[in-house]
């Protein structure tokens, strides 16, 4: 039972930051009005990247539990 909370915790964590990388995202976007397109393509990896790995947990705990 301990581990699904460590599970729980990750989870919470990592969403937490998935969605406070998108919001620091679409704020520089609006502030840069849409136009710095290598601003946009590095927000968009890191998006990219944190959505992976937020799919990759929760596979993971699927497999575990």
């Amino acid at each position: 039972m301990n581990s699904m909370n460590d599970y729980k915790n990750k989870a919470i964590i990592l969403h937490a930051e998935v969605y406070g990388w998108l919001y620091r995202a679409l704020d520089e976007m609006v502030k840069a009005e849409w136009h710095n397109d290598e601003l946009f393509k590095v927000w968009l990896g890191r998006a990219e990247f944190l959505v992976r790995q937020s799919k990759k947990l929760h596979n993971a705990c699927e497999n575990d539990y």
